[in-house]
């Protein structure tokens, strides 16, 4: 049970952490875009 609720933790850290990854990319491909322009 303990060892389940630690993986369950250590996914959702990394889904946020890839969340925050993608849109921060985002972010700098929208700011290259509005540059190139």
């Amino acid at each position: 049970m303990i060892n389940d609720e630690i993986s369950n933790r250590a996914a959702n850290i990394e889904v946020r952490v890839a969340k925050d990854t993608a849109s921060e990319i985002l972010k700098q491909i929208k700011i290259l875009t509005l540059r190139a322009k």
